[in-house]
């Protein structure tokens, strides 16, 4: 059983990355921008968009979160998808969350 990712494992595995880093959602066979993060109770709900969020808009965003170790979600439509893992670019420049 895969375990869903949080949003702590999430922040240290981009760590080191350029803040001008894109993240990208992976829904489906589809790869869309990260456009909007809301986070609802225990969960941050990642939305698809036209133009992909930066590590460091991302980061400005939760800032002021205290309780990082809450589960991510991508959200299609009205779906809600788990999130185990992200594939970083060889260039390092784009962050696709699957």
């Amino acid at each position: 059983m895969r375990k869903i990712m949080r949003l702590t494992d999430f922040l240290q595995i981009t760590a080191d990355l350029d803040q001008q880093t894109k993240f990208y959602l992976s829904l489906g066979k589809n790869m869309l921008p990260l456009a909007k993060i809301k986070i609802a109770g225990n969960e941050c709900l990642l939305y698809p968009g036209k133009i992909a969020m930066t590590k460091e808009k991302f980061n400005r965003l939760i800032k002021n979160l205290h309780h990082r170790s809450i589960t991510l979600w991508l959200v299609d439509g009205k779906k809600k998808i788990a999130t185990f893992g992200i594939q970083i670019a060889p260039d390092g420049q784009k962050i696709k969350l699957t």
